[in-house]
């Protein structure tokens, strides 16, 4: 395992802190065995068994690398999603999902799905105007990222613009053919050709994208107000927005609360405190079952919603 680089509390703190010997306060999700996918260079973990142990670990991982886990997660204080690492595969911690306080913008790892397209690590480099100006072309700063063949150019955009905190829609990126066609890599190549330019629409197999390609991109927005490690104003809105539709998801309704509406949570055959996913779930549940299709010899059952 590598060694850690530094440690770093949930506030962003750094510094190494004695790891809690109590049990975690909160209620962990239950799950069963799972992998995930490193999808940036550092990641963050708790060693030992307890969640809420404050000490942070922050650790250098190849992008597409695998994680073993239990499948069980834990939600911070801050909102950060952690999960337990398998400790039979790997050394026993939690590492963080997603979540804010750390510096890193977008999910760390991602969960792998059954029967899930082969993925494509791509490479950008790091634009001119962030990087070290003595650098040899040679020597110059690259990331990685990861989408999947059917994933859309917007996507690309979008973790590039995590990456460098840049705006995506001041983003132009070139097909692979640009790799053929120019000789200096990354940002400072100026695309000429219109039909080397993809539309957002395009998906990276369209585009003619393969596992380890560079992307050729040209940014036109202002330099002033970006910079690698910092939050880009639009993700920042994202992540706001995100949060209100997480929490109006998790609203339940207290027991007595909307007498109005018991006679429809009792058509539903819900509970009035069901949460409100459950009640989206339930109701297209209800309205598969009765469709039309499904009973097309008998009018009566598919109306009986």
């Amino acid at each position: 395992m590598p060694e850690a680089v530094k440690a770093s509390t949930g506030d962003g703190q750094h510094g190494y802190s004695t790891a809690l010997a109590s049990p975690p306060t909160q209620d962990l999700a239950a799950a069963s065995h799972c992998e995930y996918r490193v999808m940036q260079a550092t990641i963050f973990k708790k060693p030992g068994t307890n969640p809420e142990s404050s000490k942070v670990l922050k650790l250098k991982r190849n992008v597409g690398l695998t994680v073993h886990t239990t499948g069980r997660t834990w939600t911070g204080p801050q909102g950060g999603e952690w999960v337990e690492l398998d400790s039979i595969v790997e050394k026993p911690g939690w590492v963080l999902v997603e979540g804010p306080g750390f510096g890193i913008h977008g999910p760390m790892l991602q969960k792998i799905e059954p029967e899930e397209e082969t993925p494509l690590i791509l490479t950008v480099v790091k634009p001119s105007e962030l990087r070290d100006a003595t650098l040899d072309l040679k020597d110059l700063e690259t990331r990685d990222f990861v989408v999947s063949p059917s994933a859309k150019i917007s996507e690309a955009k979008i973790w590039i613009s995590l990456l460098f905190g840049l705006n995506p829609r001041a983003l132009i990126i070139g097909s692979p053919k640009c790799n053929d066609a120019v000789t200096t890599p990354g940002v400072d190549t100026y695309i000429a050709q219109d039909e080397m330019l993809l539309k957002d629409h395009m998906t990276i197999a369209e585009a003619g994208f393969k596992d380890g390609d560079e992307i050729q991109y040209v940014y036109t927005g202002d330099w002033s107000s970006i910079g690698e490690g910092q939050a880009p104003t639009w993700a920042r809105k994202e992540a706001t927005r995100t949060e209100k539709a997480r929490t109006q998801r998790a609203r339940v309704l207290e027991k007595g609360s909307c007498p109005e509406l018991i006679p429809h949570f009792q058509t539903l055959g819900l509970e009035e405190t069901t949460p409100y996913d459950d009640i989206k779930r339930h109701y297209r549940r209800l309205a598969l079952q009765s469709h039309t299709d499904k009973h097309p010899d008998n009018v009566e059952e598919a109306h009986r919603s």
